[in-house]
């Protein structure tokens, strides 16, 4: 698991949890994926930059271990987040749907 946080004045104001995982297989082309499970940034401390930051370091984590793509997923309804990983270079792979019971 890769846990990064960022501090300032001993208060934690971002953070960002990911794993590298390996898919694929007999039937697809095995890759290794960087899979980002959480990305977070204060109320008070978003549009400071520390996101893209927080993003930037994992993509140079992504390369230094040898991953051939990021992956996250974002919640429909969470429009600042969508539009802040198009601004930082992801573009759509799926749509994941569900019907509620």
């Amino acid at each position: 698991m890769i846990k990064l946080v960022f501090v300032e004045n001993k208060e934690v104001k971002g953070f960002v949890f990911a794993e590298v995982v390996t898919k694929g297989g007999l039937q697809t082309k095995k890759r290794k994926i960087l899979a980002v499970h959480e990305l977070g940034v204060t109320k008070d401390s978003r549009h400071l930059g520390i996101g893209t930051m927080l993003m930037n370091e994992i993509k140079r984590i992504g390369k230094i271990k040898g991953c051939n793509e990021i992956s996250l997923s974002v919640w429909s309804f969470n429009e600042k987040a969508f539009k802040f990983y198009i601004k930082n270079g992801f573009e759509i792979q799926t749509f994941r749907m569900e019907f509620k019971m």
